[in-house]
């Protein structure tokens, strides 16, 4: 562990940092996280907020981890930050923070609240793909299929989802069908899943 006087030159320096560069969100991350580090958790909550306030797509926090649910502290940082996004950034279109949201209540398991929150999304968004397909697969999560065969056909038919997103609706789909004994439709929707994974393996071959 470092003394007194090296802590004291580091918090400086990240001080520094953010001084110079007020807009880069890592600085304040990388700060909370030496504050926290040393047991001074809340100095490091509104360092982790204006983070996710600078930049409110959650994926890039690593703090947060990549899946499960945030403690109930940490899930409070996050929605602070992504509130103050909503009405402060002017980079991050209103959609994407929406989402973002939903993405935070659906690591809680609050499946109702992250559908209110892609809902948004979709409402708001020019092209609407991507959120429908959130929103499909958290109500296939919450054991809703009718709901989740919706949006996940409404998600394909705008025809604008890349490679990843429509094998993922795909699959879903067919996995649905099947397990609703609708065997043909299950067939045509793994079929067309299986045809975009042939497609992917020869290009990655090719390249």
């Amino acid at each position: 562990r470092q003394t007194p006087v090296q802590d004291m030159l580091v918090e400086r320096a990240y001080r520094k940092a953010i001084e110079m560069e007020p807009a880069n969100y890592f600085w304040y991350a990388y700060l909370a996280d030496f504050l926290q580090e040393r047991g001074r958790d809340p100095e490091a909550s509104p360092l982790y907020e204006k983070a996710i306030e600078l930049m409110p797509d959650l994926g890039w926090h690593y703090y947060l981890g990549a899946t499960g649910p945030l403690s109930p502290t940490m899930f409070d940082v996050a929605k602070r930050g992504l509130e103050r996004a909503l009405d402060t950034n002017q980079v991050v279109r209103p959609e994407r923070i929406e989402s973002s949201f939903g993405y935070l209540y659906e690591r809680q398991r609050d499946y109702e609240g992250a559908l209110t929150h892609y809902r948004r999304a979709i409402e708001m968004a020019p092209d609407p793909s991507q959120y429908l397909l959130s929103a499909a697969i958290v109500y296939s999560l919450a054991g809703r299929d009718t709901e989740a065969l919706e949006y996940f056909k409404r998600a394909l038919a705008r025809d604008t989802l890349n490679r990843r997103q429509e094998l993922s609706a795909l699959t879903h789909l067919g996995r649905i069908s099947f397990a609703r004994r609708d065997l043909k439709e299950a067939v045509e929707y793994l079929s067309r899943a299986r045809a975009i994974e042939r497609r992917g393996l020869k290009t990655s071959f090719l390249t």
